[in-house]
């Protein structure tokens, strides 16, 4: 079993890059503090669907939390749109990572780019997110991920 110690961030790459930026921004910054390791850093892949899905996996198994990036277009996304297609499962790759997190038991974190919505949060992680905040509300989002965080570090021991 692979030691789970990064975090990982799902999204709609282009529809919420500016969310990501900012969660990026925080982990930089001495001022901000959140601080963790993007799993995204240390793979990559060809632009194959099935390599793009093997990376996902191995991604998702490094991974002791997921943040999970929800935009106005997130619980829609769909084989074809922004975020390509996974193959013929008609699945994006955002809903493959968010299957995928669920398999492995990973801590979800639901990461509103805005105010917090549930009606647009994916059904696959709507109830098992661990928390809904926004990427605007710092403080709630570095708690929430600080005791995340090391609860995966528990079970990982």
């Amino acid at each position: 079993m692979p030691y789970r110690n990064k975090t990982f961030i799902s999204g709609d790459w282009t529809g919420d890059q500016e969310a990501v930026k900012k969660l990026r921004k925080y982990n930089d910054s001495d001022h901000w503090g959140l601080s963790f390791r993007d799993v995204h850093n240390d793979f990559s892949s060809d632009g194959n669907a099935a390599t793009i899905k093997k990376s996902i996996s191995e991604r998702l198994d490094n991974s002791k939390v997921m943040l999970a990036v929800v935009g106005d277009h997130t619980a829609n996304l769909r084989s074809g749109s922004n975020s390509n297609v996974t193959g013929n499962s008609g699945k994006s790759f955002v809903q493959y990572e968010h299957d995928g997190a669920v398999k492995r038991d990973i801590p979800i974190i639901a990461v509103y780019n805005g105010k917090v919505d549930k009606s647009k949060c994916p059904d696959a992680i709507k109830d098992v997110a661990v928390a809904h905040v926004s990427v605007d509300d710092y403080q709630a989002l570095n708690k929430v991920y600080q005791e995340h965080k090391n609860d995966a570090l528990k079970k990982n021991r």
